[in-house]
């Protein structure tokens, strides 16, 4: 189970053009929740509580993104990832990756050298298309919670829910397994606790 959120800054996509749908972004937006327990939302304007933020737009820029470390700030121009008028399909998976390697750079990663890492040096749209995954190895995600946690933005604490009935925040049990779990954690002792004497002298 996932613990209660503790007022955590978030990573907002701000979708800022018509081209790329919300529910493309939305798929995205999911695949980073599972990667990195951030909290993500698409939107089209900066929330407040926004502690990251990646501007999707489409416009005359020469890159195809760039980043802002420092600010925690990133923009994905889609302008020039449809120079070519690709179809659908592989605007959208173009799109997923340069979403991934925007967010990666932002937040400290950098080139992997793992064979089939997206986080590969790319030049052109052919060498970004010849990138066999879509999402970043997991060996950038230490450094890019550590990074996140100085704009607000923390990974979800996930616990067993024995764990999370011990600290007294789990949701009611919704099955029979997590009921055993309440009950055991919650049931009363059957004995009183026994005070034996003392079998040595305690010396003053």
């Amino acid at each position: 189970v996932t613990a209660p959120s503790n007022d955590t800054r978030i990573l907002a996509l701000v979708n800022g053009q018509q081209c790329v749908a919300n529910a493309w972004l939305e798929e995205i937006a999911a695949s980073i929740k599972t990667g990195l327990q951030f909290p993500v939302v698409v939107c089209e304007k900066r929330p407040e509580d926004a502690g990251l933020v990646i501007e999707i737009k489409e416009n005359d820029y020469p890159a195809t993104f760039i980043t802002a470390p420092e600010s925690g700030f990133a923009m994905l121009n889609i302008g020039k990832l449809k120079v070519d008028k690709p179809k659908d399909e592989l605007l959208k998976t173009r799109v997923t990756k340069e979403l991934w390697r925007a967010l990666v750079y932002m937040l400290g990663g950098g080139n992997d050298a793992q064979p089939v890492c997206l986080m590969k040096p790319v030049a052109s749209l052919s060498e970004l298309d010849a990138l066999q995954s879509i999402c970043p190895c997991p060996m950038s995600f230490a450094v890019m919670s550590e990074t996140a946690k100085r704009f607000g933005v923390a990974p979800a604490r996930i616990t067993s829910y024995r764990q999370a009935v011990i600290e007294g925040w789990a949701p009611a049990p919704t099955n029979d397994i997590q009921k055993a779990i309440w009950d055991k954690v919650h049931a009363m002792p059957t004995a009183p606790l026994a005070i034996k004497p003392e079998t040595k002298k305690v010396e003053k």
